[in-house]
């Protein structure tokens, strides 16, 4: 089996997602980005030793981590007038499988929270 440099094919969802508020087109208003304090409710693992830990610890295996992508990025857009959603990820390379060794797939975790399975658009 070929060695993997696990950390190169990390992300912390943390960083990698960005939230944006879109503004009724026509309004001078600016669209309003960040990016969530924590994901562990969403991309943690159950029985992750990491959810007996205070949330703002730092630990490796804290249940914030994407596995198997460079240069991710997961950008979640909603309508601030209805709240509907638009999802996009991007990549700039994903890992090969290598035997039970698979990239997540943070596309289909988010969906899952989503009103709108299949996405919705803004």
């Amino acid at each position: 089996m070929t060695d993997l440099d696990l950390e190169k094919w990390s992300t912390e969802a943390n960083d990698a997602i960005k939230i944006s508020l879109l503004p009724p087109s026509g309004s001078r208003t600016k669209a309003t980005t960040f990016s969530p304090a924590f994901t562990y409710a969403i991309f943690g693992k159950e029985n992750d030793e990491a959810h007996d830990k205070e949330p703002d610890e730092e630990a490796e295996g804290n249940g914030e981590t994407i596995f198997g992508y460079r240069d991710l990025k997961l950008r979640l857009d909603f309508a601030a007038d209805t709240m509907r959603p638009d999802l996009r990820v991007t990549w700039a390379e994903k890992l090969d499988p290598v035997g039970e060794i698979h990239a997540d797939e943070p596309e289909d975790v988010l969906r899952e929270f989503m009103p709108c399975k299949s996405g919705c658009g803004v």
